[in-house]
């Protein structure tokens, strides 16, 4: 092998290393070495009840739901994003049933 071939060996190793390097840093810490075995049917299964029950303005249901899909695949982003829209009216909900009770 001459200096040349060689020093292009290295070149290419360097430059998948680098590429590979790239995609863990994009993909962020929580995706490394994660374990992916969850059931992506149940929790979008789980998501699409709640997303039923959030429409019908049954809010503790369709939380109970979201939260559901989350133990199922915990980086289901629609059920994270929907649980930050009805957390606001849970809060409410919750402090206006507080007021009732005093």
């Amino acid at each position: 092998m001459t200096i040349r071939a060689t020093s292009e060996t290295l070149a290419n190793q360097r430059e998948l290393h680098e590429e590979k390097r790239e995609r863990e840093l994009s993909r962020g810490d929580n995706d490394k070495g994660r374990d992916n075995d969850f059931d992506r049917s149940a929790s979008a299964a789980e998501f699409r009840q709640g997303l039923a029950c959030h429409q019908q303005g049954r809010l503790p249901e369709a939380e109970r739901h979201y939260n559901a899909a989350l133990r199922s695949e915990p980086d289901h982003f629609e059920a994270l994003h929907m649980l930050g829209v009805i957390a606001p009216a849970s809060s409410a909900e919750s402090k206006s049933s507080e007021r009732r009770s005093v």
